[in-house]
Protein backbone atom coordinates (compact mmCIF):
# COMPACT_ATOMS: atom_id res chain seq x y z
CA UNK A 1 0.00 0.00 0.00
CA UNK A 2 2.78 2.56 0.71
CA UNK A 3 4.07 1.81 -2.52
CA UNK A 4 0.79 3.49 -3.83
CA UNK A 5 0.52 6.69 -1.45
CA UNK A 6 2.23 9.36 -3.73
CA UNK A 7 1.24 9.98 -7.28
CA UNK A 8 -1.66 7.80 -7.14
CA UNK A 9 -5.04 9.95 -6.77
CA UNK A 10 -7.20 7.11 -4.69
CA UNK A 11 -3.72 6.12 -2.21
CA UNK A 12 -4.55 8.84 0.43
CA UNK A 13 -8.10 7.50 0.87
CA UNK A 14 -7.15 3.89 0.49
CA UNK A 15 -3.63 4.76 2.91
CA UNK A 16 -6.28 6.69 5.88
CA UNK A 17 -8.89 3.65 5.36
CA UNK A 18 -5.85 1.19 6.25
CA UNK A 19 -4.44 3.29 9.05
CA UNK A 20 -8.04 3.56 10.08
CA UNK A 21 -8.66 -0.25 10.86
CA UNK A 22 -5.69 -0.70 12.31
CA UNK A 23 -6.42 1.92 14.98
CA UNK A 24 -9.89 0.49 15.23
CA UNK A 25 -8.73 -3.04 15.41
CA UNK A 26 -6.11 -2.76 18.21
CA UNK A 27 -7.58 -3.73 21.91
CA UNK A 28 -5.56 -2.62 25.34
CA UNK A 29 -6.81 -4.18 28.36
CA UNK A 30 -10.94 -3.50 27.17
CA UNK A 31 -9.73 -0.02 25.72
CA UNK A 32 -9.97 0.72 22.50
CA UNK A 33 -8.94 3.85 20.26
CA UNK A 34 -11.57 6.54 19.70
CA UNK A 35 -11.40 8.65 16.54
CA UNK A 36 -12.37 12.15 16.93
CA UNK A 37 -15.17 14.08 15.75
CA UNK A 38 -13.16 17.15 15.16
CA UNK A 39 -10.48 15.72 13.09
CA UNK A 40 -10.74 12.07 11.36
CA UNK A 41 -6.94 12.09 12.04
CA UNK A 42 -6.64 12.16 15.65
CA UNK A 43 -7.05 9.39 17.87
CA UNK A 44 -7.98 8.92 21.60
CA UNK A 45 -7.91 6.23 23.33
CA UNK A 46 -8.46 6.38 27.37
CA UNK A 47 -7.00 3.55 29.58
CA UNK A 48 -8.35 2.22 32.58
CA UNK A 49 -6.26 4.35 35.08
CA UNK A 50 -7.53 7.52 33.37
CA UNK A 51 -4.73 7.95 31.24
CA UNK A 52 -5.03 8.99 28.26
CA UNK A 53 -3.38 8.00 25.15
CA UNK A 54 -3.77 10.10 21.51
CA UNK A 55 -2.63 10.17 18.25
CA UNK A 56 -2.29 12.54 15.50
CA UNK A 57 -1.59 11.29 11.86
CA UNK A 58 -0.86 13.39 8.91
CA UNK A 59 -0.14 11.22 5.32
CA UNK A 60 2.60 8.13 6.89
CA UNK A 61 3.68 10.31 10.21
CA UNK A 62 2.31 10.22 13.44
CA UNK A 63 2.90 12.26 16.91
CA UNK A 64 1.59 10.75 20.22
CA UNK A 65 1.12 11.92 23.44
CA UNK A 66 0.77 10.16 27.06
CA UNK A 67 2.23 10.14 30.09
CA UNK A 68 5.15 7.80 31.04
CA UNK A 69 4.98 4.83 32.89
CA UNK A 70 0.87 4.92 33.06
CA UNK A 71 -1.34 2.59 31.31
CA UNK A 72 -1.55 4.75 28.18
CA UNK A 73 2.39 4.16 27.97
CA UNK A 74 1.68 0.62 28.31
CA UNK A 75 -0.83 0.52 25.73
CA UNK A 76 1.32 2.86 23.04
CA UNK A 77 4.25 0.32 22.96
CA UNK A 78 1.22 -2.59 22.50
CA UNK A 79 0.46 -0.42 19.68
CA UNK A 80 3.49 0.20 17.97
CA UNK A 81 3.99 -3.53 18.16
CA UNK A 82 0.94 -4.36 16.62
CA UNK A 83 1.35 -1.87 13.99
CA UNK A 84 4.52 -3.71 12.70
CA UNK A 85 2.66 -6.74 12.43
CA UNK A 86 0.52 -4.78 9.50
CA UNK A 87 3.42 -2.19 8.44
CA UNK A 88 6.79 -1.88 7.96
CA UNK A 89 8.28 0.91 10.46
CA UNK A 90 11.46 3.32 9.78
CA UNK A 91 11.09 4.70 13.81
CA UNK A 92 13.87 1.93 15.20
CA UNK A 93 13.48 3.69 18.56
CA UNK A 94 9.44 2.72 18.54
CA UNK A 95 8.50 6.30 18.73
CA UNK A 96 9.89 6.84 22.08
CA UNK A 97 11.92 9.54 21.52
CA UNK A 98 10.76 13.10 22.14
CA UNK A 99 9.31 14.49 19.11
CA UNK A 100 11.64 17.69 18.27
CA UNK A 101 9.59 18.40 14.30
CA UNK A 102 6.61 17.63 13.16
CA UNK A 103 4.48 19.19 10.03
CA UNK A 104 7.39 22.04 9.79
CA UNK A 105 6.74 22.60 13.72
CA UNK A 106 9.71 22.76 15.44
CA UNK A 107 9.55 21.48 19.29
CA UNK A 108 11.81 22.51 21.98
CA UNK A 109 11.50 21.23 25.23
CA UNK A 110 12.84 21.85 28.85
CA UNK A 111 15.32 19.42 30.44
CA UNK A 112 12.31 18.59 33.20
CA UNK A 113 9.43 18.47 30.81
CA UNK A 114 8.17 21.55 32.64
CA UNK A 115 7.27 23.84 29.25
CA UNK A 116 7.50 23.16 25.21
CA UNK A 117 7.69 25.74 22.66
CA UNK A 118 6.68 25.25 19.09
CA UNK A 119 7.99 27.60 16.89
CA UNK A 120 8.37 27.49 12.51
CA UNK A 121 11.34 29.26 11.47
CA UNK A 122 11.88 27.48 8.28
CA UNK A 123 8.83 27.83 7.36
CA UNK A 124 8.86 32.14 8.59
CA UNK A 125 12.14 32.35 6.41
CA UNK A 126 10.53 30.58 3.41
CA UNK A 127 7.49 33.35 3.30
CA UNK A 128 9.88 35.96 4.07
CA UNK A 129 12.58 34.87 1.04
CA UNK A 130 10.02 33.92 -1.07
CA UNK A 131 8.07 36.89 -1.05
CA UNK A 132 11.60 39.23 -1.34
CA UNK A 133 10.90 41.38 1.90
CA UNK A 134 14.26 39.57 3.80
CA UNK A 135 16.09 43.05 3.40
CA UNK A 136 12.81 44.99 4.68
CA UNK A 137 12.84 47.08 8.06
CA UNK A 138 11.63 44.41 10.82
CA UNK A 139 8.28 46.42 12.70
CA UNK A 140 7.22 45.03 16.03
CA UNK A 141 3.22 45.29 14.90
CA UNK A 142 2.00 43.02 12.04
CA UNK A 143 -0.21 45.94 10.61
CA UNK A 144 -0.24 49.34 11.27
CA UNK A 145 -2.81 50.22 13.99
CA UNK A 146 -6.37 51.27 12.54
CA UNK A 147 -5.53 49.73 9.34
CA UNK A 148 -8.53 49.21 7.03
CA UNK A 149 -8.60 46.53 4.47
CA UNK A 150 -11.50 46.69 2.04
CA UNK A 151 -12.75 45.71 -1.61
CA UNK A 152 -12.46 49.13 -2.49
CA UNK A 153 -8.38 48.69 -2.17
CA UNK A 154 -9.04 46.23 -4.92
CA UNK A 155 -7.92 47.52 -8.33
CA UNK A 156 -10.67 49.66 -10.22
CA UNK A 157 -10.97 47.19 -13.70
CA UNK A 158 -13.13 50.19 -15.02
CA UNK A 159 -9.79 52.37 -15.57
CA UNK A 160 -6.36 52.18 -17.40
CA UNK A 161 -4.85 52.49 -14.22
CA UNK A 162 -6.57 49.66 -12.39
CA UNK A 163 -6.69 47.10 -15.64
CA UNK A 164 -2.69 47.56 -15.29
CA UNK A 165 -2.31 46.86 -11.48
CA UNK A 166 -4.44 43.70 -11.60
CA UNK A 167 -2.32 42.77 -14.77
CA UNK A 168 0.45 43.05 -12.08
CA UNK A 169 -0.89 41.73 -8.98
CA UNK A 170 -1.71 38.32 -11.31
CA UNK A 171 1.90 38.11 -10.94
CA UNK A 172 1.87 38.46 -7.47
CA UNK A 173 1.01 35.12 -5.37
CA UNK A 174 -1.02 36.59 -3.18
CA UNK A 175 -3.94 33.67 -2.04
CA UNK A 176 -0.56 31.51 -1.19
CA UNK A 177 1.41 34.12 0.80
CA UNK A 178 -1.69 34.48 2.82
CA UNK A 179 -1.88 30.68 3.35
CA UNK A 180 1.16 30.23 4.53
CA UNK A 181 0.26 32.87 6.98
CA UNK A 182 -2.54 31.16 7.62
CA UNK A 183 -0.72 28.52 8.94
CA UNK A 184 1.72 30.39 10.87
CA UNK A 185 -0.53 32.26 13.03
CA UNK A 186 -2.50 29.15 13.35
CA UNK A 187 0.37 26.85 15.03
CA UNK A 188 2.88 29.41 16.43
CA UNK A 189 2.05 33.35 16.21
CA UNK A 190 -1.33 34.15 17.58
CA UNK A 191 -0.21 37.72 17.32
CA UNK A 192 -0.62 37.97 13.44
CA UNK A 193 -4.02 36.36 13.12
CA UNK A 194 -5.75 39.28 13.25
CA UNK A 195 -4.01 40.88 10.52
CA UNK A 196 -3.98 37.73 8.53
CA UNK A 197 -7.70 37.46 9.15
CA UNK A 198 -7.87 41.13 7.36
CA UNK A 199 -5.66 40.31 4.77
CA UNK A 200 -7.22 37.04 3.61
CA UNK A 201 -10.56 38.84 3.18
CA UNK A 202 -9.66 40.27 0.31
CA UNK A 203 -8.10 36.90 -1.63
CA UNK A 204 -10.49 36.90 -4.76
Amino acid sequence: LMFRLYGDPAAPKAFHAEMHRAFMDYEYKGSNFCQSRADPCVYVMRCDDDSVLASCIFVDDSCNTFKLDTGAHDAYKGFVAFLKTRFRLKDDTDGMELVRSFLGMNVTWAEDGSWVRIDQPLAIDKLVNGSGVNSAIPRHTPLPPGTEIMLTDCPDLTTVEGKEEAQLMKTRPYRKRVGELLWISRISRPDISAAVSRLSTVCN
